[in-house]
């Protein structure tokens, strides 16, 4: 099973069945875009906008904070500022700080300050629509529609590329070691050591 694939059911297992992970994790995808389901990631192939499909999209206006670590397979280990704490021997002494472990490959940690959640506006109306284009041999009904996105401004996503994958980071800008200070623009992670890859 490849990387993605791993990374794209955790994210799925964690959020719910509703939600599908972008591969790579900075590819945009519009509200809209239609396409099909390959090795567990979404590949658009258009916009039904494209096929005369009508459609009003709710833009979220009112940001939430997101911290999202895979809900299996993820330890965190902390340090503050001016303590020493042995499990993280790479992290300098005067620097707040974090160790993340991650037990498989495909794990991962996502921390965003700013979270919007925009939809489509009737869905029902969008379904008959989509029925009339099937009438008329101009649509499959084996394609998935994107009618939602979680939009973040700024975010860290950290993805292990192996199991039993290690890293330790400082933190500049807070004195609070966690990943959801990772998710703030004014906080500057600086990675130290990492064992195996880590896509960030």
């Amino acid at each position: 099973m490849s990387l993605r694939s791993k990374y794209a059911r955790q994210v799925r297992r964690t959020l719910g069945s509703g939600y599908h992970a972008a591969w790579f994790p900075d590819t945009p995808h519009a509200i809209g875009a239609y396409g099909r389901m390959e090795d567990d990631v979404f590949i658009a192939r258009g916009n039904i906008r494209d096929l005369g499909v009508q459609y009003h999209i709710d833009q979220d206006t009112i940001p939430s904070a997101l911290e999202l670590n895979a809900s299996k397979g993820v330890a965190i280990t902390t340090k503050v500022e001016g303590a020493t704490n042995s499990d993280l021997p790479h992290i300098p002494h005067a620097s707040a700080g974090l160790g993340i472990e991650f037990k498989a490959e495909g794990s991962f940690a996502i921390a965003a300050e700013q979270v919007y959640e925009d939809r489509i506006v009737n869905p029902g109306a969008l379904e008959a629509q989509l029925r009339t284009l099937r009438e008329q041999g101009q649509w499959d009904s084996s394609f998935r529609i994107v009618t939602g996105v979680l939009r973040m401004p700024v975010a860290t996503i950290l993805i292990s590329q192996a199991s039993d994958t290690k890293l330790e980071l400082s933190l500049e800008g807070t004195l609070t070691p966690s990943i959801k200070e990772l998710g703030k623009a004014s906080v500057t992670a600086n990675f130290h050591w990492e064992s195996s890859a880590v896509m960030k």
